[in-house]
């Protein structure tokens, strides 16, 4: 009943229960890269280069294993969390050299406002229609109108 995925007579899961043990991996990545974030036993750089190692061994073994499990996101197999997980090890090595290790932090202004702020953009896009007003700017008044160019 479970492994097709049919949780109820009218929702289909295609994915099935299986994918939710695999991508908890995801999650549980998450959890040990941000033990090694918060160690303070440890300086900047040799965190980054801890993140930047194990980013490097989970993205080599899922394209080494893909050879007989093939990675596909759609059903979260192991080789493809292997993968996704040492891109994801990469930029988070990256992007915590350039911006807590390296103190390159102006860029990033944008990204502090979004992210402080998720909620309240998350609740907006409900409540105000943005694809009618990028149609507004990008197709310009004739929608407004009624009047189809």
């Amino acid at each position: 009943m479970l492994l097709p995925g049919r949780l109820h007579s009218t929702t289909y899961d295609p994915e099935g229960i299986l994918c939710t043990i695999s991508a908890s991996f995801m999650t549980l990545s998450g959890v040990v890269t941000g033990e090694i974030l918060s160690m303070k036993r440890y300086s900047g750089n040799k965190k980054t280069i801890i993140l930047t190692i194990a980013g490097i061994v989970l993205l080599i073994t899922g394209i080494i294993l893909s050879s007989f499990y093939p990675l596909i996101k759609r059903i979260w197999t192991s080789t493809y969390n292997l993968a996704a997980s040492g891109i994801c090890l990469l930029l988070m090595a990256l992007f915590y050299w350039v911006i807590d290790v390296m103190n390159i932090q102006k860029w990033t202004f944008f990204f502090k406002v979004i992210g402080l702020n998720s909620i309240t953009i998350y609740m907006l896009n409900k409540i105000i229609n943005f694809e009618h007003i990028s149609e507004f700017f990008l197709r310009g008044i004739p929608l407004v109108t009624g009047i189809d160019p």
